[in-house]
């Protein structure tokens, strides 16, 4: 619900099914272990309210392939994207934190982050690139926008996982349209969506 404002340590470890989760935007404190081995779990987003990541927070999601991460995030602790063994899932980093934390290098332990992308705003790119841990992400762009996190709020898709049809709903966002390439880079899927419930077929995807 919209009004919980943390999420306690140990809260969803363990989820191994659960495939995506909302964090509201009031909730500021996420504790230690609070979504460990979540397995099932394909990308994380971190909502500008939260300043504080336990240690742990979600080490062991081993399906994570992106992660967001709000601007309001002061303290990341330990092993807190970490995994046990070396993979690598995770391909794209999304950080509207200005200014570099100071991380310990095991919050990405066994993450193969370079080769992993991590975007940021255009004015902290330099920063980025000279700071510890930041720097060994591979590529490192500064491209992000504010709009990729309020976007965040409008969106709606589902369901996950899909079969052969999937819902998007976009809110209040103007000209949208979703793009599906392969793995080549090849466009697959080109369509644009209204503001109504729009509907994907995805059965050849």
């Amino acid at each position: 619900g919209d009004s919980v404002i943390s999420i306690g340590d140990f809260a969803f470890q363990g989820c191994a099914s659960l495939t995506s989760v909302v964090i509201p935007n009031l909730v500021e404190t996420i504790g230690d272990s609070c979504f460990q081995s979540c397995d099932g779990l394909l990308s994380i987003t971190i909502p500008n309210s939260v300043t504080s990541i336990g240690d742990s927070a979600f080490y062991s999601c081993s399906a994570v392939s992106s992660i967001s991460l709000g601007d309001s995030v002061t303290s990341i602790g330990e092993f807190a994207f970490g995994m046990p063994s070396s993979t690598s899932n995770l391909t794209t980093v999304n950080c509207a934190i200005a200014t570099p934390l100071t991380i310990n290098s095991n919050v990405f332990s066994n993450r193969v982050i370079s080769s992993c992308s991590l975007n940021v705003f255009a004015s902290s790119l330099s920063a980025y690139q000279a700071a510890d841990v930041w720097k060994d992400f591979n590529p490192i762009n500064g491209t992000l926008s504010t709009e990729n996190f309020s976007l965040i709020e409008e969106l709606k898709i589902y369901p996950n996982p899909t079969q052969n049809t999937l819902f998007i709903e976009v809110g209040n966002i103007n000209d949208a349209k979703i793009e599906v390439s392969d793995m080549l880079g090849k466009t697959q899927l080109s369509q644009l969506l209204s503001r109504s419930v729009n509907t994907i077929n995805t059965e050849k995807l």
